[in-house]
């Protein structure tokens, strides 16, 4: 759905909610960082997010302000 926004909250939210899903699958299954990493990369790869290289850019140029970046973000 990242593509489907334009602002980078709403790009942000995206990211935080994929990786709260991956998160709790970890816990449940009480998994180490290694393979949360890769689930992570996993559902990154399935997802085909088109221009991801794009969008990753874009939140790391505009993602800078402070506020926006001291929650979950």
């Amino acid at each position: 759905m990242m593509p489907q926004h334009h602002s980078v909250q709403q790009k942000l939210k995206c990211c935080v909610e994929l990786l709260e899903h991956v998160s709790r699958l970890g816990a449940e299954a009480s998994m180490g960082a290694d393979f949360l990493l890769t689930l992570v990369c996993q559902h990154l790869a399935l997802a085909h997010v088109p221009k991801l290289n794009a969008e990753c850019s874009f939140l790391e140029e505009f993602a800078t302000d402070q506020q926006l970046l001291q929650g979950k973000e």
